[in-house]
């Protein structure tokens, strides 16, 4: 499966059908998407420098994507840091999906009120009073990124998950 970064947002509107038909001229088989957000799932494809290269041809702008296999996607879905939390609103989970590995020392940024938890090339964030009420100081945690990322809800990764069990 896709997460594509920047899709949707300013003026990078792009319908779902226009994403089915660039993943499927890339070369990608049992093409479909999930919500208006960049979130392809097909069956098999090629290499994300393809799917770059088409996505960036056909809509006339660089978009990053992001792989994740069915297997890392039910991993990633259960949520390893915070495998037993119950969120109650305004609190949030997010999951920051990268290219490269997230070095743990992001989580030196933590605090008692948001929590961040490096897992290989994803980076989860719980918001105890929700994103937009943040108390962390993003300036130095995205210094040591590997790349920008592309964020998902914990829900919405949750439901990729399962309709990529199915």
């Amino acid at each position: 499966m896709a997460l594509l970064r920047g899709i949707n947002l300013g003026k990078r509107r792009v319908t779902n059908a226009r994403l089915t038909d660039l993943f499927e001229l890339a070369g990608c088989t049992g093409v479909s998407t999930f919500q208006a957000a960049g979130n392809v799932l097909f069956e098999d494809g090629p290499s994300v420098a393809v799917i770059r290269s088409t996505l960036e041809e056909g809509l006339g702008f660089d978009v990053a994507v992001y792989l994740r296999t069915a297997a890392e996607m039910a991993h990633i879905a259960t949520a390893p840091p915070f495998a037993d939390l119950h969120l109650e609103k305004p609190a949030s989970l997010l999951v920051s999906f990268f290219d490269g590995e997230v070095p743990e020392t992001v989580e030196a940024a933590s605090n008692d009120v948001d929590v961040l938890r490096a897992d290989g090339r994803e980076l989860y964030w719980l918001a105890g009073r929700g994103v937009a009420k943040t108390t962390l100081d993003w300036r130095p945690v995205e210094k040591q990124l590997p790349d920008p990322g592309t964020n998902r809800n914990i829900n919405t990764v949750r439901s990729l998950a399962s309709k990529l069990a199915l």
